[in-house]
Order: structure tokens, then C-alpha cells, then sequence
């Protein structure tokens, strides 16, 4: 990593240069990507620089890195086979169990996302958190919760539903564990599928959450 001086004297810890923030290790290097300081995770961009986001607790942090190192997940693995894993994951733990009246209050993915990966058990919302989650910690890329209705159980019936939409260079992907699990419709496809080809057609789109740590 990089390294900075200032008075000839190699800086540590957190320091705010040209009104950015980085953080420099004991050996004085920047640190990227995720870094665990205290009990928040932080997650620095390529050069260094802390990404505006939101804390989150160590529990569900140390729960997410359990299974992406069960998975063989590192820094160094392609977002693609992070991505793969994680799904055939979640498609293969979690199990369903409904929840009525669904309310999307302040912090609710969090929320949702340590009760699934605790308990593998939820609903389509708390399988969308879990996967979400995941795939943000494992690969850094916008990730987001999209809440609203689906016909992806049956064509003439759209009922309120929960997934997730990853952006991958300049597009969004739909990613639906909880439909991949469940549903004999579009023979499976539902990994990684454009947006642009699902929304209108398989999803409508009320409210999206994007996914900080």
C-alpha cells in the first residue's frame, strides 16, 4: 500500500488529507478494501480513500466473513465466482418462513439480514437482505434491496415481493434466492439476469434500499 509522510515521519491510524480519509496501519501503509477498526468495518476504495457508509455492527460483519472463508472468498477472488457462490449458497441454507405484514423501517436490512444468516430462516425480504449482504462484503459493488411485487410464482398473480440488484460496470443485474429455491417458472433463471429484461415483465420496483456496511 501506500504510504504518506508528513515531517519525516511515516503517519498511522486515521488521518484527513485534501479533505479525504484514509487509514494507515502500523507499518504505515493505506489500507483498501475492507478493514475492521475496532468493531466497524470501513471500506476504503482503491487508492485509499474511507467510502461514505453507514456502521455496522461486528456480529453480522464476523457472521458474513464465517461463511465467505467457508466459501474460499478472499480479496482476491473474481466478483463473479464470489457472486456464484454466495447464491448457490443462500439458495441451498436458507429455508422459508413467512412473515406477515412486512415493514420496511429504518435499519430493517440489517435487521433481516443477521436474523437469516443466524437462523436460515425467513422470508423472501430477509433472503434478499442475507444475499445482499453478502455479496456487498465479498465483492464492494453497488448492491441494492428492491422491494415491490412479482409475478416470478405465477404469471397471472403479482404478489409483494423482495430481491436484489447488483450493478456490474454500468449495469444492473437481478438476483432472486428466494425465487431461484422456489419457483418452476423461467426454468431457473434467476441469477444474474439484466434488468432491463425483468423489470415490467417478472418485477415492479416500489422502493430500493441500497446496501451500505
Amino acid at each position: 500500500g501506500y504510504c504518506y509522510y508528513f515531517k519525516g515521519k511515516k503517519v498511522t491510524g486515521w488521518n484527513k488529507i485534501d479533505g479525504k480519509k484514509y487509514y494507515f496501519g502500523a507499518n504505515g501503509a493505506r489500507k483498501t478494501g475492507w478493514y475492521t477498526i475496532g468493531n466497524t468495518s470501513y471500506y476504503f476504495n482503491s487508492q485509499g480513500v474511507l467510502q461514505k457508509s453507514k456502521k455496522i455492527d461486528a456480529a453480522l460483519v464476523k457472521t458474513m466473513d464465517k461463511i465467505l472463508k467457508s466459501g474460499k472468498i478472499t480479496e482476491s477472488t473474481a466478483d463473479s465466482t464470489a457472486l456464484k457462490k454466495l447464491f448457490t449458497y443462500c439458495t441451498k441454507k436458507f429455508k422459508y418462513q413467512r412473515v406477515m405484514g412486512f415493514k420496511p423501517t429504518s435499519g430493517w436490512e440489517y435487521t433481516y439480514a443477521k436474523q437469516m444468516l443466524t437462523t436460515k430462516r425467513g422470508s423472501c425480504y430477509h433472503d434478499a437482505a442475507a444475499f445482499a449482504f453478502l455479496a456487498k462484503r465479498a465483492t464492494g459493488l453497488p448492491v441494492r434491496i428492491c422491494i415491490g411485487t412479482s409475478n416470478a410464482f405465477n404469471q397471472k398473480n403479482w404478489q409483494a415481493h423482495g430481491w436484489v440488484e447488483i450493478k456490474i460496470g454500468n449495469t444492473w443485474y437481478t438476483y432472486d434466492t428466494n425465487a431461484n429455491r422456489y419457483s418452476s417458472l423461467r426454468k431457473g433463471k434467476w441469477y444474474q439476469q439484466k434488468r432491463s429484461a425483468m423489470e415490467g415483465k417478472v418485477y415492479k420496483t416500489q422502493k430500493t434500499f441500497n446496501v451500505l456496511l
